[in-house]
């Protein structure tokens, strides 16, 4: 049975999309009741602000939004079982699986999805030099068990994305063009997990771009910058630390920022690939982080406990909002694809979750103190900066 909380939870991510469109509502859906059986059609059919809705389900076909400021969404971007069931197939096309204009801007948005395949931010076919990259935001995508590239050309906002175990051994990679998870994407990476895809190659920063990475976590998997790139990092858990980067010269900038750790982010499963006959059988892990206090645990549809604590709970930039994160969240965004989401892990205060929640317990540590007077002043005087 589908719980109250749910239902509003879904409503308030629909809804806090549909704040970036003014126009009509389109709804897909391949084997049911909509306007559309597949998405292209439904782009095709829009115009900017209208928000297309896409119902679980697999669609084999790769899409262009056209230069099309629009919002494309699953029908929930904020669970993770209908993200990974809400799948855009294009491994076997000729074709990226997602392809931009390059023309969009930051209100068009891509929400939701579990791509096969790539995401250009650019359309070679109309730009030869392939420099107009789009800044779209992308967000909530999940990227698992395929080859390495995930998205290349997108300079608007990459969030709360999952790039994992893209090292599928049949994709024919070459070593003088290795792949990177997110490739020349000069904009801002926030709040993503990137772990274990192909050769270890997470982030590449072209020559002279800029890049920020913040609140992120990279497990082995490195960042590549080229000649005169900038990148700055903050709040974020790679392993290897400032060894993780690989700097082509001495006139790249790195702006190593606050709150950066090198340590074991104790993810609920790591994936993996089995080689033996037959071949290349991929198990997908679950990159939510341990807690004592609860992690969400996807299969059960429920909240499970751990014997540990990920370091990276609570530990993303201060001045962030916690956003959807439950109770009880520590007042600080985690760190992580699922940092001030509504399937964040819950902070651990060393002892037993409180049972009743206590009316101004901020952090949820069972206590009402200065902390917690601390935490709202310095959220509220944040919001209002803005």
């Amino acid at each position: 049975m589908i719980k109250k909380a749910e239902i509003l939870t879904a409503l308030f991510v629909v809804l806090g999309l549909w704040t970036a469109a003014s126009g009509k509502t389109i709804y897909v859906d391949n084997d049911g009741p909509a306007d559309f059986n597949n998405i292209q059609a439904a782009i095709d059919d829009s115009n900017d602000g209208d928000t297309v809705i896409v119902q679980p389900g697999v669609y084999g076909e790769a899409i262009n939004f056209l230069g099309k400021n629009i919002v494309l969404t699953s029908a929930n971007p904020d669970n993770s079982n209908v993200v990974a069931s809400t799948i855009i197939d294009c491994n076997k096309c000729y074709f990226p699986a997602v392809m931009f204009l390059g023309t969009e801007e930051p209100n068009c948005v891509l929400a939701g999805f579990n791509i096969k395949g790539t995401i250009y931010g650019f359309d070679p076919f109309a730009d030869l030099t392939s420099e107009s990259h789009t800044n779209a935001l992308i967000s909530s995508c999940l990227f698992q068990g395929g080859c390495n590239k995930a998205i290349i050309g997108c300079d608007g906002t990459i969030s709360n994305c999952v790039i994992v175990d893209n090292n599928d051994p049949r994709c024919g990679y070459t070593p003088e063009f290795p792949p990177f998870a997110i490739d020349e994407c000069h904009g801002l990476i926030k709040n993503c997990t990137i772990a274990n895809n192909a050769d270890g190659r997470g982030i590449k920063v072209l020559s002279n771009k800029t890049v920020t990475v913040e609140n992120c976590i990279l497990h082995n998997n490195g960042i590549r910058v080229y000649s005169g790139a900038t990148i700055n990092i903050r709040y974020c858990n790679i392993q290897g630390g400032l060894n993780a980067l690989d700097l082509e010269d001495s006139t790249c900038i790195v702006n190593w920022g606050p709150g950066n750790i090198d340590t074991d982010p104790c993810f609920a499963r790591l994936g993996r690939w089995e080689f033996n006959d037959p071949c290349c059988i991929f198990f997908p892990g679950d990159y939510h982080l341990k807690s004592e206090a609860g992690r969400w645990d996807p299969n059960s549809q429920s909240w499970v406990t751990d014997a540990n604590t990920s370091v990276c709970i609570d530990a993303g930039d201060p001045i962030n909002p916690i956003g959807l994160e439950p109770f009880p969240n520590g007042g600080r965004v985690n760190m992580g694809a699922y940092g001030g989401m509504v399937e964040a892990s819950k902070s651990y205060f060393g002892q037993p979750v409180c049972e009743t929640i206590v009316a101004g317990d901020i952090n949820g540590d069972c206590l009402v103190n200065f902390l917690d007077f601390a935490l709202m002043a310095f959220h509220w005087l944040e919001d209002n900066r803005e």
